[in-house]
């Protein structure tokens, strides 16, 4: 009661066969990481892109806010802009903590866990 020795073209083509199931199996995950990274990406794109728009709008409202609280439209927008440079300086300084790390992560678990 013993199975049959497969001959070596036999164990041969079964291995051929599992390689390329193997790289197949490793295509579509790589398709599907890429895929998953590159949707993050493009939704936040346009959720910075709103964002942008938003805050474009908010900065003339607070403009025109300090230009009837001080009567000079050029002190309110050297303050909105002021405002603005500070926020870039932040950015600047924190931008490892603000914008590398969580790409990072993303990119990470995008590629080591794509089930989500």
């Amino acid at each position: 009661m013993s199975q049959p020795i497969p001959d070596k073209a036999q164990l041969w083509d079964e291995v051929k066969n599992y390689v390329a199931t193997e790289v197949d199996c490793a295509k579509y995950s790589v398709t599907e990481s890429a895929t998953v990274i590159t949707a993050k990406i493009c939704l936040s794109g346009v959720v910075a892109l709103l964002a942008a728009i938003a805050l474009f709008f908010l900065a003339c409202a607070v403009t025109e806010w300090l230009t009837a609280l001080l009567g000079s439209p050029i002190y309110a927008n050297l303050i909105v802009a002021a405002f603005f440079i500070i926020c870039i300086v932040l950015v600047v300084a924190f931008r490892r903590k603000l914008i590398v790390d969580p790409l990072a992560r993303l990119i990470s678990k995008s590629i080591l866990n794509p089930k989500e």
